[in-house]
């Protein structure tokens, strides 16, 4: 692959990747409820969820899901409602949530968090397909050698990654100013939100 054709590529994965969906809403949303240490769980998660769809897009299963429109609604549906699930669940948190101090053990683990981010991003049918049509503008199989392969693979990553690691940043230093138990109920509740406009987002895509 050719110096030009990584830069496009890398520039079209940062502006993809800037663009707010189910993951960046999830992150933001850790951040703000459990701080970096839940963030960081949760972005890790992501990009091994995503890391699977890339692969699994290289493998064929986009054309698979593309092809199958009972498949693609089946995952794509089962993401939404994990998502909803964990909209809800932080929202009756948050109503049960009385004056406790800020710097209050969270009730999710970082395990949680992790399999938070992971099944966000892998139960999301709509970024295998297009992954599918991304990548294929970039590669040739007939020319194309594993070290391409990779170069992209890590290039997708590493950019997802950082831009995710920006939007967890600035989530956890709105949280740091916001250390009544007041403010911090209202932080669960705009958690809960995020969570379900995430759930939104992803069932309004088509």
């Amino acid at each position: 692959m050719s110096f030009e054709s990584w830069g496009s590529y890398a520039m079209a994965c940062l502006v993809l990747s800037l663009i707010p969906g189910p993951s960046v809403l999830l992150i933001i949303g850790q951040a703000l409820s459990l701080g970096m240490r839940g963030a960081m769980a949760c972005l890790a998660g992501a990009l091994l969820g995503g890391l699977g769809l890339i692969l699994g897009a290289l493998a064929g299963l986009g054309a698979v899901l593309a092809s199958s429109a009972v498949l693609f609604q089946a995952i794509k549906w089962a993401g939404i409602a994990y998502l909803l699930w964990l909209g809800v669940t932080q929202l009756r948190l948050a109503r049960r949530t009385k004056a406790v101090p800020s710097d209050a053990p969270a009730p999710q683990s970082v395990k949680g968090s992790f399999r938070s981010g992971f099944l966000t991003a892998l139960l999301n049918p709509k970024s295998l397909v297009f992954y599918l049509a991304f990548l294929s503008q970039f590669l040739d199989p007939a020319h194309s050698t594993w070290i391409s392969y990779v170069q992209l693979i890590v290039t997708s990553i590493v950019i997802a990654g950082i831009s995710l690691l920006a939007y967890a940043l600035l989530a956890e230093r709105l949280r740091q100013r916001l250390t009544s138990p007041t403010a911090q109920r209202q932080i669960k509740m705009a958690t809960g939100g995020l969570y379900l406009g995430g759930g939104a987002l992803m069932a309004a895509s088509r």
